[in-house]
């Protein structure tokens, strides 16, 4: 379903030009493992039901882009504790950064459009969204969980953290060397450390206080994640076969899709110089 590594026009237009001028600053240069194998069995969140209502809003087309009012209207139905400046507000932590804080007006980002990749991207983060506001730079690393296991790409995390925070080469070397990559990932406890270190580094993260408003008992969000029981574990086994199957079937699907609109785009290219 096109859940593949971020790539640099996942970004606004504004955000891919600074994502271009990032130095790498990747003591590793092995090429990084796909973390399938890596499966977070507690994990319920369901992509391809994003997927699908992506499709549904562009008449099977996955190329295209929905509009923000869409995305956001989806998200409200789906996570009934989220509000609609949530929503916004995580668009603009996840696409602003330190040294381009001034919030955008709810106009602006109504202007917006997401990608299938995004829609899920989002979709992910707001089933995470318990963990989200306990400590709002998880967004950046709920993002980058293209296989939704808490695994993500250290070379993007660490050019996504550059971006956001406006760290220099100088500062982002004594940093990120602290933690270390295994197959060029690293999971969400090796994240924290960077977190920690962050803090006590004194970096500040203004876009933070768009998560610091106080919440009715009606938009706490939930924890979805289950603790895996000894009672339960075969069938929890099965849910995690069953998804993972879901997931491949809904990929091949618009591998498919977008395989037959290039196909008409072709015949009917060819029926004009006729």
């Amino acid at each position: 379903m096109g859940c593949g590594n971020i790539a640099v026009s996942d970004f606004p237009e504004t955000m891919r030009k600074q994502e271009k001028e990032v130095e790498d600053v990747d003591m590793d240069d092995r090429e990084s493992r796909n973390a399938a194998s890596s499966v977070d069995f507690n994990c319920q969140y369901r992509p391809e039901e994003f997927a699908v209502d992506f499709l549904e809003m562009t008449n099977y087309t996955p190329e295209s882009k929905i509009n923000y009012k869409k995305a956001r209207q989806i998200y409200l139905k789906q996570f009934t504790f989220l509000r609609a400046e949530d929503v916004d507000h995580t668009y603009q932590y996840m696409f602003l950064n330190r040294l381009e804080s001034k919030q955008l007006s709810v106009e602006q980002i109504e202007q917006e459009q997401l990608s299938c990749l995004q829609f899920i991207k989002f979709g992910y983060i707001f089933y995470r969204f318990y963990q989200v506001l306990q400590d709002p730079r998880l967004v950046l690393f709920y993002y980058l969980d293209d296989n939704f296991n808490s695994h993500v790409n250290f070379k993007q995390l660490k050019q996504l953290l550059r971006i956001h925070f406006g760290i220099d080469v100088k500062n982002a070397q004594l940093i990120f060397q602290r933690v270390k990559a295994k197959n060029g990932l690293i999971n969400q406890a090796n994240f924290n450390k960077l977190l920690a270190i962050l803090t006590a580094s004194k970096t500040y993260d203004p876009l933070s206080s768009y998560f610091m408003q106080e919440r009715d008992q009606e938009h706490m969000p939930e924890n979805f994640d289950r603790a895996i029981q000894p009672e339960n574990q075969d069938e929890i086994f099965s849910d995690i076969s069953t998804k993972r199957q879901e997931y491949e079937q809904a990929k091949k699907f618009i591998e498919d899709e977008k395989r037959k609109q290039k196909a008409k785009k072709k015949r009917d290219a060819q029926f004009e110089t006729e």
